[in-house]
């Protein structure tokens, strides 16, 4: 059974403090604070995207929420994410290949974004 789905995707920029125990984190350099709320029936490992290089913040149970805080690395932030327990890349069918990315955001020092993940549609790992 082959299942088709759509990702949705919430900016919402606004100033934010990043709180300490959080994945990642650099205040001296500038951070983000990305809240990542997963509606998604799987955990999802969650990667900051910036440009061409990524940084794994974590995982997210299903109907869960977390907040990750990563150091400022440009301008854009988007995120990537897999589900757990997905064939690895390169394995079999590319219909069955879990990682997908939201669009960036525009982003700056202090900044605070929500990604909501409601369903997702997965498509190729992009080159480490």
């Amino acid at each position: 059974m082959r299942l088709r789905f759509l990702y949705l995707l919430t900016g919402i920029g606004a100033v934010a403090c990043a709180s300490p125990g959080q994945a990642g984190g650099d205040a001296s350099g500038g951070s983000v604070q990305a809240t990542v709320i997963n509606e998604y029936v799987a955990t999802l490992t969650v990667y900051a995207v910036w440009g061409p290089s990524r940084t794994r913040l974590g995982e997210v149970g299903p109907n869960r929420q977390r907040i990750f805080v990563t150091p400022l690395r440009g301008e854009l932030l988007a995120i990537g994410f897999e589900a757990i327990g997905a064939p690895p890349t390169g394995t079999g069918d590319p219909r069955q290949e879990q990682y997908a990315e939201t669009e960036g955001l525009s982003v700056g020092s202090g900044d605070a974004v929500e990604f909501r993940i409601s369903a997702v549609s997965f498509g190729r790992r992009p080159s480490p």
